[in-house]
C-alpha cells in the first residue's frame, strides 16, 4: 500500500513538474514570437517596468519609429566596467543606435577633413543622447552647426549616462592619457551633480548610484536584485506581460494627450537646505572646471561650460503632457530634491554672474526652451530631437564667441582663417 501512494505521489509530481515546465516553455515561446513579429511596448531594462517616454507627445511626428528608438537604447544599457570612470556602455550597431568599440556614441554631420578643428562633448545622459536616434544628438547637431558655419569641425561625444562632472574630467584626463588631443572641449551638465549632492551630501563629488556601487563592491550580488532578475526570466511573467503591458501603453498614450487643466504641479516636498546642496554641486562643478582649465594650457584646449536645462527649471511654457510628466515627478521626493538642487544651481550662477565672479566660459541654458510652445521634453530633463538642436544652436551661439576670442595653438592654418572669417 505504502508503495502504490508513494507512486502515485510521485505520478502527481512529475506531471505537475512537466505542467510547470510547459506553461513555462509555452510562456518563452509566447514572448519570443511577440517581441520576433507583433512589435510590443518597450520595457525599461532596469525596472522592468513599461518606459512610458516612448509615447511622449513630444515624438508626435517623428520620422523614425520610436519603439525600436526606445528597444536600440535599452539593448545599450548593458554596461561594462571601465576603470576611474566605473562605467561603459558595450558596442552596440543599429539602425538609430550606434557605440563604437570604444563604448562612445556614434556622432554624424561631421568632416572628413584631416586637419578639422576636434571638439569633445562630455556630459551625461543627455549629452549622450538619450530619447533620439545619432542624427539628432547635441553632438550631431553642433557637428553640422560648426561645419556649416564654414569651419570643418569633428565632434566627438563622449557623454555617458549618470555621468556627473568629476566622471567626465577623468575621462578627459584618460583620453589625454591615450594621446587624444581636441582642440576644444565642451561640459554639459547640471541634473547628474544635482542628484549627486542631492542624494549623497555627506560625499561631496560623488557619483550617482553611489548606494548600490558600493554595496555591490562591500557585500558582493544584491539577494534582492537576484530574486527580481528570476521571477522576470520565468515564462509565465513573460507570458503575462504580453497583454498587461499593452493595456498600459495604451493607457499611458491616452493619458499623456488628455486635456486637463487641473493638473497639479505644485512641490510638495521641498524639505532640505537646496542652498547648501545647490551650493556643493556648483562648488564642485567649478572646482572640476578649474581643472580643466589647467588641463587645456598644458595640452592646448579651450573649453566652455554649459549648465543644461530642465523640465522645472527654464520656464517653458509646458504643454498637458510635459505638465503631467512634471506633476508625477513632483510626486516622488528624491526626485523632487533633485530638481530643487538644479533649481538653485541656476540661482547660485545667476548671483555669481552678477556679482562679476563667474567666469566667462560658463554659461546656463536654463531659460533656453521659454519661448517654445511644442512639447519636446519626455521626461524631467530629457528631450526628443528637435529639443536637442535647440540646446545645440545655444551652445553653438557661446562656442562661436568664445572661439572668436580665443587663439587655438594646435590648429591648421587654414581651420584659423575659417573660423576668423565667420567672426
Amino acid at each position: 500500500m505504502n508503495t502504490e501512494r508513494l507512486k502515485t505521489v510521485l505520478a502527481i509530481l512529475g506531471l505537475t513538474v512537466l505542467v510547470v515546465v510547459a506553461v513555462d516553455l509555452l510562456g518563452r515561446a509566447a514572448w519570443a514570437i511577440d517581441h520576433r513579429f507583433f512589435n510590443p511596448p518597450v520595457l525599461d531594462s532596469v525596472s522592468g517596468a513599461l518606459d512610458e517616454r516612448q509615447f511622449a507627445a513630444a515624438y508626435d511626428g517623428a520620422v523614425y519609429d520610436v519603439a525600436t528608438l526606445f528597444r536600440e537604447f535599452h539593448a545599450t544599457e548593458r554596461i561594462v566596467y571601465e576603470p576611474y570612470t566605473i562605467w561603459d556602455r558595450r558596442y552596440h550597431p543599429g539602425d538609430l543606435i550606434n557605440i563604437d568599440l570604444e563604448g562612445f556614441r556614434h556622432t554624424t554631420n561631421n568632416s572628413d577633413a584631416e586637419d578639422a578643428l576636434r571638439v569633445w562633448v562630455f556630459g551625461g545622459s543627455t549629452a549622450w543622447g538619450e530619447g533620439a536616434p545619432d542624427d539628432e544628438t547635441i553632438p550631431s547637431h553642433l557637428a553640422g552647426l560648426m561645419n556649416a558655419w564654414g569651419v570643418n569641425t569633428t565632434v566627438k561625444n563622449l557623454g555617458e549616462r549618470g555621468y556627473v562632472s568629476t566622471q567626465e574630467v577623468v575621462l578627459l584626463y584618460r583620453e589625454l592619457q591615450a594621446g587624444g588631443r581636441p582642440d576644444v572641449v565642451v561640459f554639459y551638465d547640471g541634473i547628474n551633480d544635482a542628484a549627486a549632492a542631492s542624494n549623497w551630501p555627506e560625499v561631496p563629488g560623488s557619483h550617482v548610484s553611489l548606494h548600490r556601487i558600493r554595496d555591490r563592491f562591500q557585500f558582493g550580488e544584491v539577494p534582492s536584485e537576484r530574486r527580481r532578475d528570476f521571477v522576470r526570466s520565468l515564462g509565465i511573467y513573460k507570458a503575462s506581460r504580453i497583454v498587461l503591458d499593452r493595456l498600459e501603453a495604451r493607457e499611458r498614450s491616452a493619458r499623456l494627450r488628455q486635456d486637463d487643466a487641473d493638473i497639479d504641479i505644485t512641490p510638495r516636498h521641498l524639505d532640505a537646505n537646496f542652498r547648501f546642496l545647490g551650493g556643493q554641486a556648483v562648488d564642485i562643478w567649478l572646482a572640476n572646471r578649474a581643472l580643466v582649465m589647467a588641463l587645456g594650457g598644458e595640452f592646448g584646449f579651450a573649453a566652455l561650460f554649459v549648465l543644461q536645462p530642465s523640465l522645472w527649471t527654464d520656464g517653458k511654457p509646458l504643454h498637458v503632457s510635459e505638465k503631467r510628466i512634471l506633476a508625477e515627478h513632483l510626486e516622488r521626493r528624491a526626485m523632487t530634491h533633485i530638481m530643487a538642487t538644479r533649481a538653485e544651481m541656476s540661482n547660485i550662477l545667476g548671483e555669481r554672474r552678477r556679482d562679476g565672479t563667474l567666469p566667462s566660459n560658463v554659461h546656463d541654458l536654463a531659460d533656453v526652451f521659454s519661448t517654445v510652445q511644442e512639447p519636446i521634453y519626455i521626461d524631467y530633463v530629457h528631450t526628443s530631437g528637435p529639443g536637442y538642436r535647440i540646446v545645440a544652436e545655444a551652445i553653438f551661439e557661446k562656442l562661436r564667441e568664445h572661439l572668436c576670442d580665443t587663439a587655438l595653438p594646435n590648429v591648421s592654418e587654414r581651420v584659423a582663417d575659417s573660423i576668423a572669417a565667420g567672426c
